[in-house]
């Protein structure tokens, strides 16, 4: 069956820096909880699919490289000039975590920009707001209202809204009202319903060491290459690591949840000692649920 599934899906033909031969070296988070800073980890970029670091940041972020997104004219929004004011950033001292502030965040986005822009622009974002700090009441948020910065656009796609940004302003605007997260579709504004990535979702339960999260990373890496697909990881802001696909956009989304679901079903029969079919958090326990 998994077979016949994939031969529907294609990678992505964007140029992507593949070495002849390439390892993932990840580092674990500082913290093994999702409690303040939902887990510390060391930044970097890819370099060669190589993990370099660079200075310590306590925020999830993309590993792998990415070409430029170039937006289809009804997305594009003028570019940004030297004259264009950055987004004003209120209260830069109010802590969004422990010892982090609202500058720290912004600071943040803006050394990761060149790395985390090309896999949220032209996707639909919904965010996830702490206005008072993670200890605080928080929501998410997808529809827009007057207070937003200009920075933040909306719109509406398949019958749901969003939000969206197309610079590195727009991470700024997302640091000044509080964004702690930003969940970005897997598919962009103007091909809604083909995705443009396949991600899989490894969610470890508890008592299991980060190296083996790792671990169940490369095996899920080496078993998308068995169908012509090149993965890269990213971290997740917890305990858990995604292994993302690009895809060339010519399947629809039936045939691409079945082949994730085909995947997950392979893998578990394959490694029951390691992962679960169930995200019951007791059947998870030193073991892996693979979404």
């Amino acid at each position: 069956m998994i077979s016949s599934v994939s031969g529907k899906l294609s990678p992505s033909r964007k140029p992507l820096r593949k070495p002849a031969r390439y390892r993932w070296t990840i580092r674990p988070p500082r913290l093994g909880n999702n409690n303040a800073g939902k887990g510390r980890f060391q930044a970097g970029v890819a370099e060669n699919h190589r993990f370099s670091p660079v200075p310590d940041y306590p925020f999830p972020f993309v590993l792998f490289p990415v070409s430029d997104v170039i937006l289809p004219a009804q997305h594009r929004r003028t570019p940004v000039s030297a004259a264009d004011p950055e987004p004003v950033l209120t209260h830069p001292d109010k802590r969004l975590w422990p010892g982090i502030t609202k500058a720290d965040l912004a600071a943040y986005w803006q050394t990761m920009a060149p790395v985390a822009l090309p896999g949220i622009v032209a996707h639909p974002l919904a965010v996830l707001r702490c206005p008072n700090g993670i200890n605080g009441p928080r929501f998410f948020q997808k529809h827009a209202h007057a207070a937003l910065p200009a920075a933040v656009r909306s719109g509406t796609l398949l019958g749901q809204p969003y939000l969206a940004i197309d610079d590195a302003r727009g991470l700024r605007a997302m640091a000044q009202i509080a964004a702690i997260e930003l969940h970005a579709w897997q598919a962009t504004e103007h091909d809604p319903e083909h995705p443009d990535r396949l991600v899989l979702d490894l969610d470890p339960g508890d008592g299991l060491p980060f190296f083996k999260v790792t671990e169940a990373a490369h095996l899920v890496r080496d078993h998308l290459t068995r169908y012509g697909l090149t993965s890269f990881c990213r971290t997740t802001g917890g305990d858990g690591l995604h292994v993302v696909a690009p895809l060339s956009g010519g399947a629809g989304w039936d045939s691409v949840r079945e082949f994730a679901h085909e995947t997950a079903t392979t893998l578990t029969q394959s490694y029951p000692a390691l992962f679960v079919a169930t995200p019951r958090r007791e059947a998870r326990r030193d073991h892996i649920f693979l979404d």
